[in-house]
């Protein structure tokens, strides 16, 4: 089961043409959120989609749709709840380490895992790394983990 099949009977043909099938899901077996962008064409039937997809990915407890491009100093977007709960602070694993995070309050990028992992793998002893725009940290999070294992 997944959410093209899922929704491939409930829209019609234009409809599923204009269908984003690309999301990010944040978070744990235990509570996730994800994150999605529906197109002006299917406004009307993004609450359905977003049932959809809680019911294709279970561990996924919250839907929010992308309003807005990311912004400010902190690099937030706007966030509408379209189905499920409206606590989205999740436990995020990535490459041994856990971020506590709310998607709505700060910045991260589940897309990036595989990348921070290669750049802790190059950091050199005595390297000194400055991370713009952290959010929450996750870079320097990964690499202290690499480099320093249960010490931190």
């Amino acid at each position: 089961m997944n959410l093209k099949n899922e929704l491939e009977n409930k829209l019609t043909k234009k409809e599923f043409s204009e269908l984003k099938t690309s999301f990010d899901i944040l978070g744990s077996k235990e509570k996730a959120v994800a994150i999605i962008e529906i197109p002006d064409e299917l406004k009307k039937k993004e609450k359905m989609i977003a049932k959809t997809l809680m019911k294709v990915h279970k561990n996924v407890k919250s839907v929010l749709k992308k309003e807005s491009p990311r912004t400010g100093v902190y690099r937030l977007r706007k966030y509408k709840l379209l189905a499920g709960d409206k606590d989205v602070e999740i436990i995020h694993k990535e490459n041994g380490c856990r971020f506590i995070l709310n998607p709505k309050k700060t910045y991260f990028s589940v897309r990036e895992g595989n990348e921070r992992l290669i750049i802790a793998e190059k950091v050199k002893k005595g390297e000194k790394i400055l991370v713009m725009f952290a959010g929450i940290a996750p870079y320097s999070v990964v690499i202290a983990k690499k480099k320093n294992g249960d010490k931190i």
